[in-house]
């Protein structure tokens, strides 16, 4: 009787032990599946930060070349102009480079969306 006892509480033991060790599985199971769900998400973080970096420096390229193309053709127009017109060219100029930085951060916004999407 008394080994009978002994045999069930080893088995019960052995069972608990399968038990907690099936447990300890699922849940390291579970930790690396978090984990690499965390990995993969900072990678697509990282990817999209390059991508909008990348997207950001073509804008402000251009935006530069069209600002250095505006004042090309300010410095060329003021130099045949007098006075009033002078000042007109100028305002004009000053116009055309605020009109070109509002295009650009639009179009960084709608790059930023699609980005996003």
């Amino acid at each position: 009787r008394e080994r009978i006892r002994r045999e069930g509480e080893e088995r019960i033991l052995a069972l608990n032990r399968e038990v907690e060790s099936d447990k300890k599985k699922q849940r390291d199971a579970l930790l690396e599946r978090r984990a690499e769900r965390r990995r993969a998400r900072a990678e697509e973080q990282r990817l999209e930060a390059l991508e909008e970096d990348e997207v950001n420096r073509k804008i402000m390229l251009e935006k530069a070349e069209a600002e250095r193309k505006i004042s090309e053709e300010t410095r060329r127009k003021l130099a045949d102009a007098s006075g009033d017109d002078k000042d007109r060219i100028r305002r004009e100029a000053e116009e055309q480079m605020r009109q070109l930085a509002e295009q650009a951060e639009q179009d960084r916004e709608k790059q930023r969306a699609a980005i996003a999407e």
